[in-house]
C-alpha cells in the first residue's frame, strides 16, 4: 500500500524520537557491556543523522515553493549524510581502525562547511549604513548571550567533567555553536526568503540543542565514558526532522515573515540580554548578600531600560503605522482620482485666460484623436458657428474669480463629425493648486438624439410615422391663427378595416394603414399635414387652400383608392369614407374638427367609399338624428314600434313557407318613419342592441301564437340580427332563453345576418356557431353585396343563402347578367344549402328563377310586409284553397261559408292580401 509524503514525514519524526530514547537508554543501562554501549552509541547517532538526511532529501523533493527553496534543503541532506559518516568513523576508532580519527575529523569539518554554505545562501534583507551597524550590534549581542549559555550548560562540563573531550571535540563543538548562532541570527535578524521561518528556527534550535545537550553527559545515570556527540546528535536530529516536516506542511505564500506590522524590529537581542540577566540572577556570584543585591539591581535596571526602549519602539511603530496608513490612504485617493480622471468619459481641461491648455484629460485627447504628448489647440476643433460664443464665454469667466458659465457647443471628433458638448467652466485662477480655468464637459450628442426621438415619438404615429392627433391639433391651431388664411380639414375612415384585420391578420391590417398613409401623403402634396388619429381614422389638414382645391385633393384620394393595394401578396380593393370641412382664420379648431366629423358620418350614411362636405343641412340632420335617437329610446317603451312580416314563398306555386320579421315605427306626430331613417340612428347610438332584443322576443311570441293553430303552425320565423347585437356577449344564451320562454322550436326559427356582420368579427362568427348548435337556422342576407367570400360558406355555419335583389334583377336579361344568380344556386345545391331569391318583382323573374333551380323566393311580387293578422288570414286562405282543391271545387273559387268553421270569407281579407295570394304585377322594393 502506498504511503503519502505526509505519513512518511510523521514516520521520520517518530523514528528520530525513538533513536533518542534508545541512545539515552543504551548509555544509561549498566547491564550492557562497554563495547556494546560504545558501538550502539555511535551507531544510533549515525542512524539519527541518516534519518535527518532522509527528511532533508524529502523536503528538497516534495516542498512546494521556488527552486532555491528546494536547493536549500537539498544542500542540508548531504551535510547530514557527512555527519552520519563522521559518527560511523568515530565508532570505528574505538575498535582501532587505522586513520579513523583523521577520517572522523575531516568528515565533521566537511559537515560544518556544508551546513554553513546551505545557511549562507539564504537571502537577506538589503541593508545600508545605519542598518548594518544595528545588525552587527544585534548579532554580537546574540553571539555573546549564546556563548554564555553554551559555556555554562555544556562546554565547561566537557572540559572539566568526567567525559573530557580532546582539542578536536572542542573545536567541533565551538564551530557547531557558532553555526547555530549564525543560523539563529540569520533567521531572527536578516531573514527574507522563501524558507519557512519556523522551519529554519527549528534547524538553529537543533544545532543549539545539540550543543547544550552536552550537559546531559553529567547526568548520574549516564556512564562517564559517554561521548557528547552520542547524546547531542540524536537530540538535534529530532528538531531537524521536525523542521523538514514543518516545511512540507507550509502553503506557498503563507510562510512566516520577519516581523509583523505591529513589531517592525527583532526581539532576539533583547531576549538574549534578558536571558543572560536571568542566568546571572540564578547562577551568579553568591559571595555576599550585598553583592547579590547589587547584581540584582543592575539586572532589574537593565531590564527596565530595555522595557522602556521596547515601549518607545512600539509607540514609534504605532505612529509609523498611522503615518503609513495616512500616506497609504493619500496614495489610494490619488490613485483613485487619477484612475477616475483617466477612465472617465467626461472631459476635464485646464486653460489659461488666453486659452493655452495646461492639462487635458485622456477623454478629450481620445475624442479629438490627439496623441498624449502632442500640443493641443482646442479652438481649432470647435464648430465655426459656435466659436464666437465659446470665446465670449471664456472672457466672461476669466473676468471674475470664482465665476461659472454653462453652455453648449459642437466639437469635431477624430472622424470629423461634430459632437454636442455641455461645458461648465469655472474660474480657479486664485487657487494655487490649479491657477487656471477648469472646464468640465460631457458629450450630450446621444442624449440630444434620444430627446429628438422621444419628441418625434410623442408627436408621430409609431406605425405609419405620420403626425398624430397632438401634432395635428398644434398645426391646426397655428393654421386657424394665421392672418387671412383658409383652412380645410378632411377626416378619412377606412371602410371594413376590422374585417381585413381579423380575417387576414394584423400584419395585413398594418400594411393597409401604412399604404393608406402613403396614398394620402402623395395626394395631399407638400405643405399639407396627413395625420393618423387612431385606429383606421386619418386626417388631412390643408391650410391655404380654397374649397375647390381641397375638394380636388379629396377626389384624387378617392381615385387613388380605386386601384387595389398589394399587401403581403394580397391584392386588396379598399374604400374610405371622407368628411370634408372648410374654415377660415379665427375659427375654433375643435369646431372645424366637429364639422369634418359630421361630414364623415354623413358620408357613411350614404354607403361605403363616399365623400361628403359639411354644410348647415348636415348639422340640421345631425340634430334630427340626435332627436330621433332620443325619441326611438322612448318609442321602444311606449308601443310605437310594431313588427310586419313579409312572406317567403315556395316556387312555383307561391305557397308561404316562412316570414321575415321587419320593424316599423309609427310616430304619433310624424306618422310612419321608414327604417332607412331610424335603423342607422339606432346603429350609431347603440340602441340597435335593445331594439334587436325587442324584435327577437316579439317575433318569437308571434311565432308561438301561430304554432297553436294547425293551419298556421308550419310557418318559420326569420329575424334580422345586426353585427353589433351579434357581438354582444352571451347572445346564443339569450336567444336560447327567449325560445325556451316562448316555446318555439329552434328549427322553426332563423337568424339572418349580413356577410359584413360575420366578416368583421371573430366574436360574431363564434356567436353564430353557438346559435347553430341550438338548432336555430342561420341565413346570410344580401349575399353578394358585401365581401362575397366563398370561404365564409365553409367557416360559417350557414343553412340559408339569400341572394341579393341586384343579382335577381338580371335573371331575365342576358346570360352575363344572370351568371351570378346561376352560379349561386349551383353553389347552394352543391353545399346543400337553401337559396332564397330576394326582391322578386315580376312573374317572369319568378318563372326564370324556378327554371334556374330556385325553390324559395321573396319580394313584392308575392306580398308586401303584412301585419300578423294579414299573415294569419293568408295562411288560412291557403289552407282553405288546399281543402277546396282536395274536395274537387274549381280552382280559384272559394268554399262556401261554414265549410271550414274558422276560415273567414273573401270579404274578410284585405286587398293587399288578395294581391299577395294571386300575384299578377310588380311592386316597389321591400322595406328593410
Amino acid at each position: 500500500m502506498a504511503v503519502s509524503p505526509d505519513e512518511r514525514s510523521r514516520l521520520l519524526v517518530l523514528t528520530s524520537t525513538l533513536v533518542v530514547v534508545l541512545a539515552l537508554g543504551l548509555q544509561g543501562l549498566p547491564a550492557f557491556p562497554g563495547e556494546i554501549r560504545v558501538l550502539g552509541g555511535w551507531g544510533l547517532s549515525a542512524i539519527a543523522a541518516l534519518v535527518a538526511a532522509r527528511a532533508f532529501a524529502q523536503a528538497a523533493r516534495l516542498a512546494d515553493g521556488p527552486l532555491r527553496l528546494r536547493r536549500f534543503w537539498g544542500r542540508l541532506a548531504p551535510a547530514a549524510g557527512l555527519l552520519a559518516a563522521a559518527l560511523a568513523a568515530r565508532g570505528a576508532l574505538a575498535y582501532g581502525v587505522p586513520y579513523a580519527d583523521l577520517a572522523a575529523t575531516g568528515l565533521l569539518g566537511a559537515t560544518i562547511v556544508a551546513a554553513g554554505v546551505a545557511v549562507w545562501v539564504l537571502p537577506t534583507t538589503p541593508r545600508a549604513g545605519y542598518d548594518w551597524l544595528t545588525f552587527c550590534l544585534d548579532s554580537a549581542t546574540v553571539l555573546v548571550a549564546a556563548a554564555v549559555f553554551a559555556w555554562h550548560f555544556s562546554i565547561r562540563f566537557l572540559v572539566s567533567g568526567p567525559a573530557q573531550v580532546g582539542s578536536v571535540g572542542l573545536v567541533t563543538l565551538g564551530l557547531s555553536a557558532a553555526l547555530c548562532v549564525f543560523v539563529v541570527v540569520k533567521v531572527g535578524l536578516a531573514w527574507a526568503g522563501p524558507v519557512d521561518q519556523l522551519a529554519v528556527s527549528l534547524l538553529g534550535l537543533g544545532l543549539l540543542g545539540g550543543v547544550l545537550a552536552g550537559a546531559l553527559t553529567t547526568l548520574p545515570f549516564l556512564d562517564g565514558s559517554t561521548h557528547v556527540l552520542q547524546v547531542s546528535v540524536p537530540v538535534a536530529a529530532v528538531l531537524w526532522v521536525a523542521s523538514a516536516y514543518r516545511q512540507l506542511g507550509v502553503v506557498p505564500g503563507r510562510h512566516h515573515r520577519k516581523h509583523s506590522a505591529h513589531r517592525p524590529f527583532s526581539l532576539l537581542p533583547y531576549a538574549g540580554a534578558v536571558a543572560v540577566g536571568t542566568l546571572l540572577l540564578v547562577a551568579g556570584p553568591d559571595s555576599s548578600r550585598e553583592g547579590r543585591i547589587i547584581v540584582t539591581c543592575a539586572v532589574v535596571l537593565v531590564t527596565l531600560i530595555l522595557v522602556r526602549q521596547l515601549s518607545a519602539f512600539y509607540e514609534n511603530a504605532r505612529l509609523l503605522r498611522q503615518l503609513d496608513a495616512s500616506a497609504q490612504e493619500t496614495r489610494n485617493h490619488e490613485r483613485r482620482f487619477r484612475s477616475m480622471v483617466q477612465q472617465a468619459s467626461d472631459i476635464i481641461v485646464i486653460t489659461s485666460p488666453s486659452g493655452e491648455v495646461s492639462y487635458a484629460s485622456p477623454a478629450l485627447r481620445q475624442l479629438l484623436g490627439v496623441e498624449p504628448d502632442a500640443e493641443l489647440n482646442i479652438g481649432h476643433h470647435f464648430h465655426p458657428d459656435d466659436l464666437d460664443d465659446v470665446r465670449q464665454r471664456a472672457v466672461e469667466v476669466a473676468s471674475a474669480p470664482g465665476s461659472v458659465s454653462t453652455f453648449r457647443a459642437r466639437l469635431a471628433d477624430a472622424s470629423g463629425q461634430y459632437r454636442w458638448l455641455e461645458i461648465v467652466s469655472t474660474n480657479l485662477l486664485a487657487d494655487p493648486s490649479v491657477r487656471g480655468i477648469v472646464s468640465n464637459a460631457r458629450d450630450i450628442s446621444d442624449m440630444l438624439h434620444y430627446q429628438q426621438q422621444l419628441a418625434h415619438q410623442a408627436t408621430h404615429d409609431e406605425l405609419t410615422k405620420l403626425p398624430n392627433r397632438a401634432l395635428l391639433l398644434d398645426r391646426l391651431e397655428r393654421a386657424v391663427g394665421a392672418d387671412g388664411g383658409l383652412v380645410s380639414l378632411a377626416l378619412v375612415d377606412l371602410d371594413d378595416f376590422k374585417a381585413f384585420n381579423d380575417r387576414l391578420g394584423h400584419p395585413v391590417g398594418d400594411g393597409l394603414l401604412i399604404g393608406l398613409g402613403r396614398i394620402l401623403t402623395r395626394c395631399a402634396g407638400e405643405g399639407h399635414t396627413v395625420a393618423r388619429l387612431g385606429g383606421d381614422e386619418f386626417a388631412v389638414l390643408m391650410p391655404g387652400r380654397t374649397p375647390e382645391q381641397s375638394t380636388a385633393i379629396i377626389q384624387s384620394i378617392i381615385t387613388a383608392l380605386e386601384t387595389p393595394m398589394v399587401v403581403d401578396g394580397y391584392e386588396l380593393l379598399v374604400g374610405a369614407s371622407i368628411g370634408l370641412a372648410h374654415g377660415a382664420t379665427g375659427e375654433d379648431p375643435s369646431e372645424l374638427i366637429r364639422r369634418a366629423d359630421v361630414a364623415l358620418y354623413a358620408a357613411k350614411d350614404h354607403g361605403k367609399g363616399r365623400f361628403a362636405t359639411y354644410d348647415q343641412e348636415l348639422d340640421r340632420r345631425s340634430v334630427q338624428h340626435a332627436e330621433l335617437g332620443a325619441e326611438l329610446r322612448q318609442a321602444m317603451g311606449s308601443g310605437e314600434l310594431r313588427l310586419m312580416y313579409q312572406p317567403i314563398v315556395s316556387l312555383p306555386e307561391g305557397r308561404v313557407s316562412g316570414v321575415e320579421a321587419l320593424v316599423r315605427w309609427h310616430h304619433p306626430e310624424r306618422g310612419a318613419i321608414p327604417p332607412t331613417e331610424f335603423i342607422p340612428v339606432a346603429e350609431r347610438t347603440g340602441l340597435i342592441v335593445p331594439l334587436g332584443r325587442w324584435i327577437m322576443r316579439e317575433a318569437a311570441n308571434q311565432a308561438a301564437r301561430w304554432t297553436t293553430n294547425p293551419l298556421t303552425s308550419s310557418v318559420t320565423m326569420s329575424v334580422n340580427v345586426s353585427a353589433r347585437q351579434l357581438r354582444e356577449p352571451g347572445f346564443p344564451e339569450e336567444l336560447a332563453g327567449v325560445l325556451a320562454e316562448t316555446g318555439v322550436e329552434p328549427r322553426m326559427f332563423t337568424v339572418e345576418v349580413t356577410e359584413t356582420a360575420v366578416f368583421e368579427s371573430d366574436a360574431g362568427l363564434a356567436a353564430l356557431r353557438g346559435v347553430h348548435q341550438l338548432g336555430v337556422r342561420v341565413a346570410l342576407d344580401d349575399f353578394g353585396t358585401g365581401h362575397s367570400s366563398l370561404g365564409l360558406l365553409r367557416s360559417c355555419p350557414v343553412d340559408v343563402l339569400k341572394v341579393d335583389k341586384s343579382f335577381v334583377d338580371g335573371v331575365t336579361g342576358t346570360a352575363e347578367q344572370a351568371a351570378i344568380a346561376i352560379s349561386l344556386v349551383q353553389i347552394t345545391n352543391t353545399m346543400r344549402l337553401a337559396a332564397v331569391a330576394e326582391g322578386v318583382e315580376t312573374q317572369d323573374q319568378a318563372n326564370t328563377l324556378f327554371e334556374l333551380g330556385y325553390q324559395l323566393a321573396q319580394g313584392f311580387h308575392f306580398a308586401h310586409p303584412l301585419t300578423p293578422e294579414e299573415v294569419t288570414g293568408l295562411l288560412i286562405r291557403t289552407a282553405a284553397e288546399d281543402a277546396k282543391r282536395a274536395a274537387g271545387y274549381p280552382h280559384g273559387n272559394y268554399l262556401p261559408a261554414g265549410v271550414l268553421p274558422d276560415v273567414p270569407g273573401p270579404g274578410a281579407l284585405t286587398p293587399a292580401v288578395e294581391r299577395g295570394a294571386l300575384p299578377t304585377r310588380g311592386a316597389r322594393h321591400r322595406a328593410a
